[in-house]
């Protein structure tokens, strides 16, 4: 494991289930001196407020809250706010809420970042098989496809939460007017065309299940990730 305390992993996490606890508390047994974990509330409400609590009282991570449901990459971008605050961070890892990121893979992600600094490290799902939600196939095939037109590289899945973000790239995309799951998109987007990072690959566990609850509407986000990448708006 790399001994270091200026890589965190930022979780950003709208209505979470118990999943949420369960993944940081593995992920700090596995390396609370490596890295740091942010939790960004994304507005989820009274409700669930128990759950931030008992991750900033009794797990001592960092929780940042949104006053009401701003989007997936608003919460983000709220993070990388937060961490440009601080000085000598090294790559920023990115991981999803609802359990569909394997604590083991994200530190595989993480270990391959800090070795590649100054490239983007992306834990790509397999998205075959038939325990892969249909909408899920045929979004990601379109985006996929679409991405690959539009910039002649080819990238096996655009839609993955878990990356590995090099710590030049937070003052940019801070400022990007996406707010919502299309950020994502639209990042490897600007990426390719703009030619500023080498892209990585890394084959993650693919989970989908009904006990994870997650907040991606496969229609509509998809349709916006694509018309996202069609109008190259950012």
């Amino acid at each position: 494991m790399v001994q270091t305390q200026k890589v965190f992993i930022v979780i950003p996490s709208y209505k979470p289930g118990d999943e949420l606890i369960g993944l940081v508390e593995i992920l700090l047994a596995y390396g609370r001196d490596a890295y740091r974990v942010i939790v960004v509330d994304d507005g989820s409400g009274i409700k669930y407020r128990i759950i931030f609590e008992h991750l900033a009282r009794n797990l001592k991570v960092t929780v940042l809250t949104h006053n009401h449901n701003k989007g997936k990459g608003a919460a983000l971008k709220t993070a990388f706010n937060y961490l440009l605050e601080r000085s000598n961070i090294m790559p920023v890892i990115t991981a999803d809420a609802d359990g569909q990121h394997v604590p083991e893979d994200i530190v595989r992600v993480l270990e391959s970042a800090v070795v590649c600094p100054e490239s983007i490290v992306l834990g790509c799902r397999s998205m075959t098989g038939k325990k892969i939600p249909i909408f899920s196939r045929i979004g990601n095939n379109w985006s996929v496809r679409i991405f690959k037109a539009l910039t002649g590289e080819e990238i096996s899945d655009i839609q993955t939460g878990l990356r590995g973000i090099p710590a030049s790239y937070l003052p940019l995309l801070i400022r990007f007017p996406q707010d919502g799951f299309d950020f994502e998109s639209a990042m490897l987007l600007d990426n390719a065309i703009q030619k500023r990072y080498p892209v990585k690959e890394i084959e993650i566990t693919t989970i989908y299940s009904r006990k994870h609850k997650s907040h991606f509407r496969p229609l509509q986000d998809s349709w916006r990730i694509l018309r996202s990448l069609k109008a190259k708006n950012f």
